[in-house]
């Protein structure tokens, strides 16, 4: 009955008529859902558009975008979204360990996970007696079977800044215990310096089979 309803206005002596069932559609047409398929930005919810078929902020591609299309924000860089060994923490953003001793009693950390993971400790120097004491740190990561990761120490030896890409220590491996140790600072003679560093901890997956279940576990340990 609608199709054959006309509302009709006059203004300066021209009548306007539209048709009722068009003028309906048009105010009632309802909205998709964020995420939805679209075939135009005018169905997307407001602020949305209309971007490979799926309604999708304006400034962001959908996830399952069509190729070409700007990646999601947790997608890796240099490997495809399916290595879920990969973490989106970056060495500048690293998770905080908070301090340990680098020449004296002999203090540990730990930490565990199932990804990539940059892990930031500082590391101080406390010895304060005439002679010199070397700071050391060593990493011991144990892997889980079926799984593989590296563990690397990243720190500027000669002056206290943030390192996240010199490697220093030398590392070993006895079967799924990785292990590396790193000196720096003073040797015989005390060198009337602060050694102190920010040491940055890189547990790099060498695989992309991963599973939230199979855990590594790292333990940092100081004046070793």
């Amino acid at each position: 009955m609608l199709a054959g309803m006309r509302l009709c206005f006059r203004r300066g002596g021209t009548t306007s008529c539209i048709v009722l069932a068009a003028l309906l559609a048009a105010c009632y047409a309802p909205q998709l859902p964020a995420g939805a398929p679209c075939a135009d930005t005018s169905r997307c919810p407001y602020g949305q558009s209309c971007i490979a078929g799926v309604c999708s902020l304006s400034d962001q591609a959908p996830v399952d975008a069509a190729p070409g299309s700007r990646p999601p924000i947790d997608a890796a860089i240099d490997t495809g979204p399916s290595n879920r060994c990969l973490s989106t923490t970056t060495c500048m953003a690293a998770t905080q360990l908070g301090t340990l001793s680098g020449d004296t009693g002999h203090p540990t950390v730990t930490a565990h996970g199932s990804q990539g993971a940059w892990l930031r400790l500082r590391v101080t120097e406390n010895d304060l007696s005439l002679g010199g004491t070397t700071m050391t740190l060593r990493a011991t990561l144990t892997v889980p079977a079926g799984v593989d990761f590296d563990v690397v120490l990243h720190l500027n030896p000669d002056s206290d800044v943030l390192e996240c890409t010199t490697a220093l220590g030398s590392p070993t491996a006895n079967g799924n215990v990785k292990q590396v140790q790193a000196a720096w600072g003073e040797d015989v003679f005390d060198n009337d310096s602060d050694d102190s560093r920010d040491v940055s901890i890189e547990v790099r997956p060498l695989s992309a089979a991963c599973a939230p279940g199979a855990e590594w576990q790292l333990t940092l340990a100081g004046d070793v």
